[in-house]
């Protein structure tokens, strides 16, 4: 079995090396646990990269291989086993580090979301990593924390969450027994920790941690003036074909942009022109949760989380 496993992540390492694209950062998360488990998981930020499976980055899809009593780190966007979603031994993310934008550190104002998860048999469990590759001034305040922070709104300086560590400060973060206790969410539209079936059967638990690369403060995410959405956004409607938007007559030269993303912030549809009623086309995509940006001229914006049957 050991011969199968140093096969397999053998062969992780061999396909980044030949993998079509290089994207313009990758780097590599380190595990180990108290037992002498250890493991690695590539990450990579590409501006070109895609939704889900980025076959030209060499992106690796083991959906079906089942997690590892022992330990197993992987980049598992939602572990929920309803959706069956994809996760990854290799991921090629969004990031666009030429990003000029003075209030968003990317797209909908949230650092690019990169969640990671691990099953581990024992405590403590390090996190490991090279932090002087994240001193880059496009990546100098990437952080490692608890909280899915693209699920929720932000709008005084207390809500903000604590990040654990900030990868350009320090190399590793030692993970307790104690820490998930103290940071477990059990939010249903965005907890951090699920029950998973194991290499041998057996039910175990499986820890999140969500890696924000931005070379932005945290306070972004704040809003910045006090123009409400209920002032803007008279009406919302979905229809099997379109979203519809209806905002105030009064305030539609002050819009920006009106942008779809999905939930890992790649933009799907972007609507410029001035118009108090917007349609937004949406019968090409999957069912599931997406979010609509209005960005206003004076930079503040408004995130209305939809969900496409």
């Amino acid at each position: 079995m050991k011969t199968v496993l140093l096969i397999f992540f053998g062969i992780i390492s061999l396909n980044w090396a030949c993998s079509q694209k290089i994207p313009a950062f990758k780097f590599k998360i380190y595990i180990s646990n108290a037992l002498g488990y250890h493991d690695t998981l590539y990450l990579g930020l590409d501006p070109q990269a895609q939704k889900s499976v980025n076959l030209d980055f060499g992106d690796i899809d083991i959906r079906n291989i089942p997690y590892r009593k022992e330990l197993d780190l992987r980049y598992d966007y939602d572990p929920n086993p309803i959706f069956n979603n994809p996760n990854f031994k290799k991921k090629v993310s969004w990031y666009n580090c030429n990003d000029s934008s003075v209030t968003t550190p990317s797209y909908f104002g949230h650092p690019t979301l990169t969640p990671i998860c691990f099953t581990t048999n024992s405590f403590p469990v390090i996190l490991k990593w090279d932090k002087n590759i994240f001193e880059d001034t496009c990546l100098d305040k990437t952080f490692i924390c608890r909280e899915n922070w693209s699920r929720k709104d932000y709008f005084e300086l207390w809500q903000l969450f604590t990040p654990q560590v900030f990868m350009a400060d320090e190399d590793s973060l030692v993970v307790t027994e104690e820490l998930l206790k103290n940071t477990k969410l059990d939010f249903p539209d965005y907890p951090n920790q699920w029950k998973e079936i194991s290499n041998d059967g057996s039910e175990v638990d499986l820890f999140m941690f969500f890696i924000g690369p931005t070379n932005k403060p945290l306070n972004v995410l704040l809003e910045n003036d006090n123009l409400r959405q209920e002032d803007l956004i008279s009406y919302v409607k979905i229809s099997s074909n379109s979203l519809y938007i209806n905002v105030n007559e009064e305030l539609i030269y002050h819009i920006k942009s009106i942008d779809l993303f999905n939930l890992y912030g790649k933009i799907l549809y972007s609507h410029i022109n001035a118009s108090s009623q917007v349609r937004i086309p949406i019968q090409e995509y999957a069912k599931g949760i997406y979010i609509v940006r209005i960005l206003m001229d004076s930079g503040k914006f408004f995130n209305l989380k939809i969900f496409i049957n």
